[in-house]
């Protein structure tokens, strides 16, 4: 199998959840391969099966990722918040829920923001810097000052 051969992935996931459907784990990767191939449904329903099988924080956070990049905002709020349940202080599902509720233009993504940032500058401002470079930094729709003032304020985030 090739490196990066996703739907070659599948097909071996595939082949052994048909000999094993209780394995989380094989659901979970099954799960990811589709988020790789931006296959959201059936990446929720994989999901939906590790979860129901054993559920860990790291299904419910991947749960909240293939949402948001569908879009999803809420529901992607809900999967983060079980991250969260586990793990109130994990800085990742605040900065991800944070992201949410802007997107949702709710007054709690700032709340999130700061909560995330106290527990993990560093973290957190790399994550921002990762949003920034994937949504904005090549945005047709925003000016050059635009981005430059916005990659400022992001850069000068302790």
């Amino acid at each position: 199998m090739a490196k990066r051969d996703y739907p070659a992935a599948g097909r071996l996931l595939d082949q052994l959840l048909a000999r094993d459907k209780s394995n989380d784990a094989l659901w979970y990767l099954r799960a990811l391969v589709f988020l790789q191939l931006k296959h959201y449904r059936p990446a929720e329903e994989a999901l939906e099966h590790a979860l129901a099988i054993r559920p860990q924080p790291a299904y419910w956070r991947t749960k909240g990722l293939v949402h948001m990049e569908a879009c999803e905002f809420s529901e992607a709020v809900e999967s983060f918040q079980h991250v969260l349940k586990a793990n109130a202080k994990d800085a990742d599902a605040h900065v991800l829920i944070a992201l949410c509720y802007m997107f949702l233009n709710d007054f709690r993504s700032r709340g999130h923001m700061q909560r995330a940032h106290r527990l993990d500058k560093k973290k957190t401002k790399r994550m921002l810097m990762q949003f920034y470079d994937t949504f904005f930094k090549l945005d047709p729709r925003l000016s050059e000052r635009r981005r430059r003032l916005l990659a400022k304020k992001l850069e000068s985030i302790a």
